[in-house]
């Protein structure tokens, strides 16, 4: 999973709704620790502006 920053808000409701904590703020951008994210989605679906996306090694078969 990527954050686009150039289109999130900011609003960090990934990070609310990550299982996983996964998701942590730098510099006031939210990143994904890779080792600790699941892909389970629950970010991708929450952010309002679709700027988490799946990259293609995530994609499980």
């Amino acid at each position: 999973m990527k954050i686009d920053p150039g289109i999130c808000l900011r609003c960090y409701g990934c990070l609310a709704v990550c299982p996983n904590l996964a998701i942590y703020v730098e510099t006031l951008e939210p990143k994904i620790d890779e080792k600790t994210c699941t892909r389970c989605g629950d970010c991708q679906t929450t952010c309002p502006t679709g700027a988490i996306v799946a990259v293609s090694e995530d994609i499980k078969l």
